[in-house]
């Protein structure tokens, strides 16, 4: 009877899936910024944005 029960439990990822949904708006959010800097190169701003990004594939 207990192994049924445990068969029966539902597995809710809401939670972890808004999380990622938050980590991805604030990356958008994060690469616009770097974007729109007036005094970085085009390299320095590649550089921040691939930075943004791994942090973005640690956090996931």
């Amino acid at each position: 009877m207990a192994e049924n029960n445990i068969d029966a439990v539902q597995v809710d990822v809401v939670k972890k899936q808004a999380a990622r949904d938050k980590i991805t708006a604030e990356v958008a959010k994060r690469i616009e910024a770097v974007k729109q800097t007036p005094n970085a190169t085009d390299e320095e701003k590649q550089a921040a944005v691939n930075q943004i990004n791994q942090l973005k594939r640690s956090s996931i």
